[in-house]
């Protein structure tokens, strides 16, 4: 299993390219002096994996927005829960290519408590969290509020436009989704919290989709709903670098990859032409289809830091950033076009393909 992940933060324009949201970073919670309103800080999260098998929900049917990818992952949005061993089960859905997302955070087997309700409610904290999102002080903005009796849902919609001009929206609110009590602990109270930013025509119907969305309590029933999903694969985002030397050396390495995968491929060969800092090479993905890549470091090798680009014959694209973790290891992380999470680890360098020792018979070539 690779040891680099994917830490991610609500961007602060909405949707927009995955790689400004991948940073690390606290999550912090303030309280303002005077009417002491709790804000509502914008969270942090780790995505482990991209795979719709692995969801809890179904958002690819109770939205309007085309669903691009759904991932896994972990971090609280509520920040008394951090320490609490019932941590959330946390998924995030891409929508529409990357134009913004829905994020559920589902308490398993608790609820959150009234504070917690009463904070995301409070149409104060939410003006001071929704705020960081637009382009200047004075733009202008629409407040809609959630209430949605049967479903215990509370929370807010802000409506506004981004730098560009495109209408945006972002939306805080907590609900209940279990139908019944599943034990004593199970207060019948509030469970889930829905974080939406999106931008983009139409617009996304959240109303109708915090209405419509749905626990699946047998993870194995919506397993198989999805099974023969297959979202539309997204434009490109390869980068094009400009390479500042010539690429004089050829080498190898293996590779341990998770794309569109639950588990990681081992021993994967890629073949590498480079010098110290930049360079281009190849592989062959899941389906064994041939991969392109190329990276970019203002560093020397073997201490090497900074961005790479792969394309697929299929059309699948990914960027994302890469480092040295230890002598000999370079690990890298990132999204694809979908937004799937893009994880690999590159380790055994040598300049002659025969010299790699394959530590099993699932070598890929």
């Amino acid at each position: 299993m690779l040891r680099v992940l994917a830490q991610k933060t609500k961007q602060s324009q909405g949707g927009g390219n995955l790689l400004n949201k991948t940073i690390i970073s606290l999550l912090a919670i303030a309280t303002l002096s005077g009417c002491q309103t709790t804000e509502l800080a914008d969270p942090n999260y780790i995505w482990f994996r991209s795979n719709a098998q692995l969801a809890h929900f179904n958002v690819k049917d109770a939205t309007n927005i085309p669903a691009s990818s759904v991932s896994t992952g972990s971090r609280s949005l509520i920040p008394r829960i951090q320490n609490n061993i019932d941590r959330p089960n946390v998924e995030k859905w891409t929508l529409n290519c990357n134009a913004g997302d829905v994020i559920i955070e589902h308490l398993p087997f608790r609820t959150y408590s009234r504070s917690d309700f009463s904070n995301i409610r409070d149409e104060e904290a939410f003006l001071k969290r929704f705020q960081k999102r637009l382009p200047r002080s004075n733009a202008a903005y629409k407040i809609e509020k959630i209430d949605i009796t049967e479903r215990l849902a509370s929370g807010h919609i802000a409506y506004y436009q981004d730098k560009n001009g495109i209408n945006c929206q972002h939306s805080l609110a907590i609900m209940r989704t279990r139908e019944n009590r599943i034990d004593e602990r199970d207060s019948g109270f509030v469970d889930t919290v829905v974080d939406i930013d999106y931008c983009g025509e139409p617009q996304l119907d959240i109303q109708t989709l915090l209405t419509d969305l749905e626990l699946y309590s047998d993870s194995r029933d919506l397993a198989r709903r999805l099974e023969t999903w297959t979202p539309d694969q997204c434009p490109s985002i390869a980068k094009d670098f400009k390479f500042s030397r010539p690429l004089e050396t050829s080498s190898f390495a293996k590779m341990s990859l998770i794309w569109k995968s639950t588990v990681p491929l081992e021993n994967i060969i890629v073949e590498f032409h480079s010098n110290k800092r930049e360079g281009v090479f190849t592989f062959n993905n899941t389906e064994k289809i041939v991969c392109s890549g190329s990276y970019q470091s203002p560093t020397d090798f073997p201490l090497v830091q900074g961005e790479w680009s792969v394309v697929c014959d299929d059309g699948s694209s990914a960027t994302g950033q890469f480092v040295t973790t230890k002598a000999g290891i370079i690990n890298g992380v990132g999204y694809d076009a979908n937004g799937r999470v893009t994880r690999f680890s590159f380790k055994n360098f040598v300049l002659d393909r025969k010299d790699l020792q394959l530590s099993d018979t699932t070598s890929k070539t």
